[in-house]
């Protein structure tokens, strides 16, 4: 796949989700692991998190962080149900309720699941 096909396969998976997009929908869409370095590499994209990578549309607001940690999640937005959802300050960061920025993020899933990173948050795992 070419650099700028595999750009374009990578902005139509991110366009519906703030110009981010995971390594697992990348390569469901058929964009190789070594396609997704080259272009982190380049600058072209930018990695965010474990398995997340900001597209050159991407929003680059105070919720970038979050939305990232949240699609790290497993959760996708577009009318799918969601793997969890963001609570606590992070709800408030989300919906503007004060002048909050989390210092974790923090989400709530129907079953209990941990994490490793710092922040609260990784792919598969989240405090419930």
């Amino acid at each position: 796949m070419r650099a700028v096909n595999v750009l374009e396969s990578l902005e139509l998976l991110g366009s519906s989700q703030w110009g981010l997009v995971t390594a697992k929908q990348a390569t469901k869409a058929g964009v190789s692991k070594m396609h997704l370095s080259r272009l982190t590499d380049r600058g072209t994209v930018q990695w965010l998190r474990h398995g997340v990578y900001a597209l050159p549309s991407a929003d680059t607001g105070p919720l970038r962080g979050l939305r990232a940690a949240w699609l790290a999640t497993g959760s996708r937005p577009a009318g799918n149900q969601p793997l969890a959802v963001a609570s606590g300050e992070s709800a408030a960061t989300v919906h503007r309720l004060g002048d909050l920025l989390p210092s974790k993020y923090e989400f709530t899933t129907a079953v209990r699941r941990q994490t490793t990173q710092p922040d609260g948050s990784a792919p598969g795992s989240v405090d419930s």
